[in-house]
């Protein structure tokens, strides 16, 4: 059977795009103890963060989202078993999705590039069982 593996990989590829900055943002917003007396300006300065992380995050991630669409191909054709091919995708993107951040942001490794990376995992891996593999439909 042949399922739609573009579909489902650029769900959960785009879903860690947009999800895993906001989450990044909340847990640095906790975590540093932000001053909520000016609000308004921490909500701008998290926009603009929000867009920093999620441009880098396109920008830096296509060829990883590439590679894992491949991943997912690879793993409807050849291993038939629901489970083992859900934790093979599983797996696959965490671990692409750790070597992107190793690779491009290499000069980085603090606190701040800890929590990015651990948020696009969490992203990636949650993705990879929330959206569900559909079969082809030719019409």
């Amino acid at each position: 059977m042949k399922y739609d593996t573009l579909t489902y990989s650029l769900k959960v590829w785009l879903t860690s795009v947009a999800t895993a900055p906001f989450l990044s943002i909340a847990i640095l917003t906790i975590y540093d103890k932000t001053n909520f007396s000016i609000l308004p300006e921490s909500f701008l300065s998290g926009l603009w963060m929000y867009i920093l992380f999620t441009g880098a995050g396109l920008v830096f991630s296509v060829a990883t989202w590439i590679v894992f669409w491949l991943v997912v191909k690879v793993a409807t054709t050849y291993v038939p078993e629901f489970s083992l091919r859900q934790w093979t995708i599983f797996i696959a993107g965490i671990l692409l999705t750790a070597v992107t951040f190793f690779i491009a942001f290499s000069p980085f490794r603090d606190s701040l590039f800890l929590i990015l990376m651990l948020c696009h995992c969490v992203c990636i891996g949650w993705g990879t069982w929330f959206y569900k593999l559909k079969p082809l439909t030719y019409n």
